[in-house]
């Protein structure tokens, strides 16, 4: 197999490389990370060559195709904003950026296959169930610049750029090498921490959260990229979401602090009000999200100690 992934220094991307049988050649791209070379030594993943480029940068992309083989068997892309649901100062800039990457990429760089990570924000204010059957026209950018690349798949295959593609609608992850902003890092250092402050949450918590363990993501996109099922856009998601509010008492209780105490300020940068499926992905790819919270946070709890013990 000889894999291209974009945001290959990103948590799943990290994640990600550490499952793969070294039999797999990969070409990892990545762009601000300075210690992902570092990362990949670390851990022997010889079979991984790293690739600097900026794919907000078109002429970036051209240099870095030149030096890539012409084809891949699959591409997988993660390249993503890391703060998705931010307001951002230059909304234009925003929601062009990750298009232009990701069509110069793809038509300088061939592949039989593409798995594309697109986002459940592209559902941006719709309510209940929902499902790539339904009509989306999302304002924030970032799922603006998501549902933009989703639109692009089918004209890449049938100009031949592309032997097929997959886009999944991740909702959420966590996990292992998470930034140390994102809500379930936070809450373990919290409650390492001895919890003395109220837990704090924007807006008023009963927007909902789907969180999937990386582990479980991991397995669905391998998953996908060794089945034969092409040209669909799936939700990728656990199907039980929790509201914000539910989901860090639960968490709390996992972590020693029930009843925990929280404090709601601000408002939220993204509201939920939207449930996806696992449905479609049990039926495609014969997969489901396995790992239950109490494991995933308490194994984010055991790596994040190993983490501070070997600095």
């Amino acid at each position: 197999m000889r894999l291209l992934v974009t945001g290959a220094s990103g948590f799943l991307g990290r994640n990600f490389l550490l499952s793969l049988d070294p039999s797999w050649t990969v070409d990892a791209v990545y762009s601000k990370a300075n210690n992902f070379p570092e990362f990949l030594a670390r851990f022997g993943l010889q079979h991984v060559s790293p690739h600097r480029c900026d794919l907000s940068d078109a002429e970036q992309v051209r240099a870095l195709a030149d030096v890539l083989p012409k084809r891949f068997d699959t591409i997988l892309y993660l390249a993503a904003d890391p703060a998705p649901v931010a307001s951002k100062d230059d909304p234009v800039v925003e929601s062009m950026s990750g298009p232009i990457g990701f069509t110069t990429l793809l038509s300088s760089v061939h592949s039989d296959r593409l798995v594309y990570l697109s986002s459940g924000a592209v559902y941006e204010g719709l309510r209940g169930e929902v499902g790539p059957q339904l009509s989306v026209a999302p304002s924030l950018p970032y799922a603006v610049s998501k549902l933009a690349c989703e639109a692009c798949l089918r004209s890449f295959r049938d100009t031949g750029y592309l032997g097929g593609y997959v886009a999944l609608r991740l909702f959420a992850a966590y996990g292992r090498f998470e930034a140390p902003r994102r809500l379930s890092t936070r809450l373990v250092r919290w409650a390492a921490d001895g919890a003395h402050d109220a837990f704090e949450i924007h807006g008023d918590g009963e927007n909902l959260i789907d969180m999937m363990y990386v582990s479980d993501a991991v397995r669905g996109i391998k998953k996908v990229i060794t089945s034969e099922v092409s040209d669909e856009v799936v939700d990728f998601a656990t199907g039980k979401p929790l509201s914000i509010n539910d989901f860090v008492q639960r968490s709390a209780q996992i972590l020693g602090v029930p009843g925990a105490p929280v404090r709601h300020v601000g408002e939220a940068a993204g509201y939920q009000e939207f449930i996806a499926s696992s449905r479609r992905m049990k039926e495609l790819f014969d997969f489901r999200p396995e790992v239950p919270l109490e494991q995933g946070l308490l194994e984010l709890k055991e790596n994040l100690i190993t983490a501070d013990n070997s600095q």
